[in-house]
């Protein structure tokens, strides 16, 4: 099975910590956050697609010396925002069935992806305390997905999209669509995945937000409670 990890993205906000080192790049407890999610990754995953841009060679030579025992494939990502960059892996996924996404400045457990897993179609969902910069989700009867709503201002609710989803490869087929200023979030690519196939949540309370230089002391209490 495959894995995609979105780390193109230029992490702004993280600035200047970012100014010369891409964000998945940067340590939380001793560690980059790129060797936290390869540790994190279930026996079920024997090839890993990292989408890079911005100081990709960096992820690269860092990835290949540090993981030499694990299939990578590293493909060049888009500025126009998430949903092109996943579209990027597009070619190297085939036929494969069923992958993982992850986005490449989360923190997940190996156990948080294993129960994604267990769906056919899933996003890891967290409690945020700051709704209003992230994807809320909003649920069908059913329980399932219904849609992801960006960046709400006046957010209904707190539970929103983290760093982990499993989709089939029909999440290629669908278009994105240009939100907030012109980018392209992956959301839109899911909101429309979703309207065909059941996407459910898996729910964990661990939120691990980075928003600021100063949100990574938050991010390691978070890590600490899983010792």
């Amino acid at each position: 099975m495959k894995a995609i990890i979105l780390a193109a993205g230029e992490g702004r906000r993280m600035r200047p910590l970012t100014l010369n080192k891409p964000k998945p790049l940067l340590r939380v407890r001793g560690k980059t956050i790129l060797e936290h999610i390869f540790e994190a990754l279930p026996k079920e995953i024997d090839e890993v697609i990292v989408v890079v841009k911005y100081l990709g060679k960096q992820i690269e030579d860092f990835l290949d010396d540090k993981f030499t025992d694990k299939k990578k494939t590293f493909v060049l990502g888009s500025d126009l925002g998430s949903a092109y960059s996943l579209l990027a892996a597009k070619p190297f996924i085939g036929a494969s069935g069923r992958f993982v996404v992850i986005h490449g400045d989360d923190l997940p457990s190996k156990n948080e992806i294993t129960e994604c897993l267990k769906h056919e179609s899933s996003i890891l969902v967290c409690e945020s305390c700051e709704p209003q910069n992230c994807g809320i989700i909003q649920l069908k009867s059913d329980g399932s997905l219904e849609k992801i709503c960006e960046k709400t201002p006046e957010p209904k609710s707190n539970k929103v999209l983290s760093g982990v989803m499993v989709f089939r490869q029909e999440i290629f087929n669908c278009q994105p669509l240009s939100e907030q200023g012109g980018e392209y979030f992956l959301t839109s690519l899911i909101n429309q995945y979703a309207k065909s196939f059941p996407v459910y949540p898996v729910y964990t309370g661990a939120c691990r937000q980075f928003s600021s230089p100063g949100d990574l002391k938050t991010v390691e209490e978070v890590l600490n409670q899983r010792l």
